[in-house]
């Protein structure tokens, strides 16, 4: 794990997980798993892998029914001063952002999906506040929204730290009549 994952921790629960799922996802059974680039899903139709950008992303399990068994990210550093803002890609269900064990509010923008990425819709940029925490050292966790889950899945790629407040657009997209992006959205 240590050379996929550098410097994250994988638990589930208060376990921390010594091993995890590298291009494990199956239509059946959806497992917390890092993705790279190759299609998986069943040969007579292969899904596109999960990263929207970049080379890797990371999928948790949303639909479990043993909260102890909650899947998570951690990553343990010091936010430079300059910071301001998080923004991340999330697709699928949402995801919750912890920094030293506090929920952040987090505010999804939906974005476009080509017809190839269908399995992950909808795909967001979240934002989320963290000037409060700027210049202090933090444990920033990322886990899945679970309670809100509609989908089995949550994922997430291109994790960016903004020195700016942004103003995020109080319109929605063309998607807006779908109630599970409107639920996303709200």
């Amino acid at each position: 794990m240590e050379t996929l994952l550098p410097n994250w921790t994988f638990s589930l629960g208060h376990e921390t997980q010594s091993q995890v799922g590298f291009n494990l996802l199956s239509l059946d059974q959806i497992l917390s798993s890092l993705h790279d680039r190759r299609p998986f899903g069943p040969r007579f139709n292969p899904f596109p892998s999960p990263p929207i950008q970049g080379n890797f992303g990371f999928i948790f399990r949303t639909q479990i029914t043993d909260p102890s068994k909650l899947p998570s990210l951690a990553q343990k550093g010091t936010l430079p001063l300059e910071i301001r803002m998080i923004r991340i890609r999330v697709f699928g269900d949402p995801v919750k952002l912890l920094l030293n064990g506090t929920s952040i509010p987090m505010r999804y923008d939906l974005l476009p999906l080509p017809k190839e990425q269908s399995p992950y819709l909808p795909l967001t940029l979240a934002y989320a506040n963290v000037s409060a925490f700027a210049g202090k050292e933090v444990t920033l966790r990322f886990e899945p929204d679970w309670k809100h889950a509609i989908r089995r899945f949550s994922g997430i790629d291109q994790i960016e730290f903004l020195n700016e407040t942004l103003v995020m657009s109080e319109s929605r997209g063309r998607d807006e009549e779908n109630p599970i992006i409107l639920r996303r959205l709200k």
